[in-house]
């Protein structure tokens, strides 16, 4: 199973100028399980995942970190994140 973790924030301004190309990214990869946290609710995630800036995206595959990505990515960079 793939995953995408996307860290982000309603504050931040570069993590709403990732939505188009999430939403993009999403619908065109209907294989990854899509989980989004948000840094005002979710702070125990981010120290478990030591997430120190926004927006951040983590992917894993059955379960284990494959690569780690901060500040905002093309679709082409977060589809990098599985290779």
């Amino acid at each position: 199973m793939k995953e995408l973790i996307h860290f982000s924030a309603t504050w931040c301004q570069p993590c709403k100028q990732m939505q188009p190309v999430l939403d993009s990214f999403v619908s065109n990869n209907e294989d990854i399980t899509y989980t989004k946290y948000d840094a005002d609710e979710s702070v125990s995630v981010f120290e478990q995942y030591k997430i120190r800036s926004v927006p951040a995206f983590i992917s894993k595959i059955d379960g284990v970190v494959i690569k780690m990505h901060m500040g905002t990515a093309t679709e082409e960079k977060l589809d990098s994140l599985f290779s």
